[in-house]
């Protein structure tokens, strides 16, 4: 498969190269609509879209992407039988300066912070009437809510590809670090319990609290350039 993609990315390169055309110079001052579609099969599964919009000084732009999906349509849970009730939303604000043009591509430096939040439901069997010393008198079974919640900033590095007057192609890299909050939501839940994530642990490890972690971003998003193009000979 990647050896597809760089053959139908050096088949656009060539080909636009071809006529000539400066779409880097010609896209620069326009707003550019992007779709991610890696974040269909993150597991925290969300639909992302990203608008970018550059300042009179074309060198520097702000990026900002959402997204929201939930459990029911993560091709992961594809196989299991266990589907959770979970959805969830993100967010990143990214600040660019480009640094490179060419003909086709331009380099950028960003800094960028991520935000997520994935929310759960589980049912799970609870001590009612406890006392100090932990026995309960009963159990009953009720809903549970769980948060994750993901406050994470990195610095990348990319290259903007453009392909024809309105198509792009942005690749992106970087690593920076994360707090991830794990939270039950739930009052008056004396006890932490662990959600139940059927065969397959969605999760990781799950600790009430927070923690910190590296982080590592990566991926690309396919653009499309809004408002009237100039043409550029």
């Amino acid at each position: 498969m990647k050896k597809h993609f760089f053959s139908f990315l050096y088949l656009f390169i060539i080909g636009s190269a071809v006529y000539g055309q400066d779409y880097a110079e010609m896209g620069k001052h326009q707003v550019v609509l992007k779709f991610a579609p890696l974040a269909m099969f993150d597991l925290d599964n969300t639909y992302s879209v990203a608008v970018e919009i550059p300042f009179s000084n074309p060198k520097f732009s702000v990026q900002q992407e959402i997204g929201y999906g939930h459990a029911a349509t993560n091709i992961w849970y594809l196989y299991d039988d266990y589907k959770p009730r979970k959805y969830n939303i993100r967010a990143k604000s990214q600040f660019r300066y480009y640094y490179f043009e060419g003909r086709m591509v331009r380099g950028y430096l960003a800094g960028e912070y991520f935000f997520k939040r994935a929310l759960k439901t589980e049912k799970e069997w609870i001590g009612q009437d406890c006392n100090l010393n932990g026995a309960c008198n009963f159990l009953k079974q009720q809903d549970i809510k769980y948060a994750k919640v993901v406050h994470a900033f990195h610095p990348k590095l990319g290259w903007q590809f453009y392909f024809g007057s309105r198509f792009s192609l942005d690749v992106y890299t970087g690593f920076g670090f994360r707090f991830v909050d794990h939270k039950v939501l739930t009052k008056n839940v004396l006890e932490n319990p662990r959600p139940f994530t059927g065969s397959i642990d969605w999760w990781g490890s799950w600790e009430p609290g927070t923690q910190f972690y590296p982080s590592f971003s990566g991926g690309f998003q396919v653009g499309i350039r809004l408002g009237k193009v100039k043409t550029v000979e």
